[in-house]
């Protein structure tokens, strides 16, 4: 199905290569070195494509992808430096100090 011109916005499906269209701004929380945070951002589906066995659509967020939050809540910068953390230290460990030293919440589990 093609997008009459005035809805096209953009954003290929990356599985049929059609135009996207925009459904508008969805809110996500992140966690940064400096706390958490929440900003919206455009959400995109494309009218192609439709999973035959759960009738989703194909989806994109790109500001996700382009902060490096696609699929995570937590930054680049977080994810660098709790590595660094937990490498010389135990989950439990490691959940302390990344409270104690940058006032963020990650759990073991996480």
């Amino acid at each position: 199905m093609k997008l009459p011109e005035s809805q096209q916005c953009g954003e290929e499906c990356p599985k049929c290569g059609e135009n996207m269209r925009n459904h508008g701004k969805r809110e996500k929380h992140i966690i940064t070195l400096l706390g958490e945070c929440k900003f919206s951002r455009n959400y995109y589906e494309c009218v192609s494509c439709e999973n035959e066995n759960t009738g989703n659509r194909e989806h994109a967020v790109p500001n996700d992808e382009i902060l490096g939050v696609a699929g995570t809540k937590f930054t680049e910068t977080v994810k660098r430096v709790t590595a660094q953390i937990a490498a010389s230290d135990s989950f439990f460990d490691t959940s302390a100090n990344l409270k104690m030293l940058c006032g963020i919440n990650v759990s073991a589990k996480e």
